[in-house]
């Protein structure tokens, strides 16, 4: 079993996990594959054929997405009903039952169901088969919450899947690189823009789970997040997961105010392609993070950033670039190579990264912060 999940995994080809409660439940998988792909289907023609679907084509108009984009990724919309899905759902032989078990409709408290998306565009969302498995829905306006999503299902895992990515695998296999940013339309725009290989983390921090997905395709990546606070804490959290699994990965950073939605509308392609090739190896961006916002001269703050960069470099299999960004570490901040290796002993192996408020924070991230 182990050759074989070995070989399934260098030739990129995913086996079958059931679990003994998975495979028992296996055959509502195959129904609420059925159930989605026909919601999947009724949501896109709402957004095409209805009039309450108008506005909805117009907002995507607006953001710049294009007609071709919207047929191939189903883009749709649910309408302003309580019932409205349920109920056609339902005239077309669907039970009730199943359709609560997909997350698509609701339980009510007093009895019933309704709708758990109204009033929201559609994002169909598909696994590496290109099997819809779920649904994201945003508002049309700044209301909160902005989006909502599917809950997990039979065959639903939201850390498991990376939005787009049965869009882009051939772009990725073939350029050996992934561009990961988080969201529905941080995907869509570039991707229609002829940015093919990239795909994004669902809005959330990024998992081991998608990070392993990525690595059976290609070893290599680039995080490309938002540049506030909030971006640099789910780049770094990135970083250590793909250096855990053994990916190559470089972070890009975007300008002030921009998400790679509004990069590619305002800047285009090539300033886009251009960011991605100036992407920083993770060493030097986690470093310049932490030492952009410490005095490095101060004994204090090199231990803060020590204590900060070393569980990363522990992650690194490599030995011989284990060593090289200890002696560049040891450069930077002026402190012997044989302190931080010896420091580096003191890292656990099974260390999990969750990057602690000061690397991220813009004031008192070490003793003798600069002003």
């Amino acid at each position: 079993p182990d050759a074989g999940r070995a070989l399934a995994e260098k030739a990129g080809v995913e086996l079958p996990r059931f679990t003994r409660s998975e495979f028992e439940q296996s055959a509502y998988a195959v129904q609420i594959y059925k159930i989605n792909e026909f919601a999947a289907s009724y949501y896109h023609s709402t957004l095409l054929k209805t009039e309450a679907g108008k506005r909805a084509a117009e907002y995507l108009e607006k953001r710049g997405v294009s007609e071709e984009t919207i047929t191939q990724a189903k883009l749709g919309f649910a309408a302003d009903a309580w019932d409205g899905f349920i109920n056609f759902a339902k005239s077309k032989g669907f039970e009730t039952a199943l359709l609560e078990r997909s997350g698509l409709v609701i339980s009510r408290e007093e009895g019933g169901h309704y709708d758990r998306f109204r009033n929201k565009i559609i994002f169909p969302i598909f696994d590496i088969k290109s099997r819809v498995v779920a649904f994201g829905a945003r508002v049309l306006d700044d209301s909160l919450p902005k989006y909502i999503n599917s809950p997990e299902t039979e065959v639903y895992v939201k850390s498991r899947h990376l939005y787009g990515l049965n869009f882009s695998l051939q772009s990725v296999k073939e350029r050996d690189f992934c561009v990961i940013v988080e969201g529905y339309l941080d995907f869509l725009i570039p991707y229609q823009n002829g940015i093919k290989n990239i795909a994004a983390s669902l809005g959330t921090s990024l998992t081991e789970s998608q990070a392993r997905l990525i690595k059976r395709y290609t070893r290599n990546a680039v995080i490309l997040y938002d540049g506030d606070s909030a971006g640099e804490a789910a780049s770094l959290r990135g970083l250590d997961l793909f250096v855990q699994e053994g990916v190559n990965v470089k972070v890009a950073v975007l300008p002030k105010g921009y998400d790679p939605d509004s990069f590619v509308r305002s800047e285009g392609t090539a300033a886009f392609n251009s960011l991605i090739d100036s992407a920083a190896d993770l060493f030097e961006y986690k470093l310049g993070i932490l030492t952009s916002k410490c005095d490095a001269r101060n004994a204090a703050a090199k231990s803060r950033v020590c204590a900060e960069m070393l569980p990363t470099i522990a992650r690194v299999n490599n030995a011989v670039l284990k060593f090289e960004y200890i002696k560049r570490l040891a450069e930077r901040l002026q402190v012997r190579e044989e302190d931080l290796l010896t420091e580096l002993k003191k890292v656990k192996s099974d260390y999990a990264y969750e990057p602690s408020a000061d690397a991220v924070a813009a004031t008192d991230v070490c003793p003798g912060t600069k002003a």
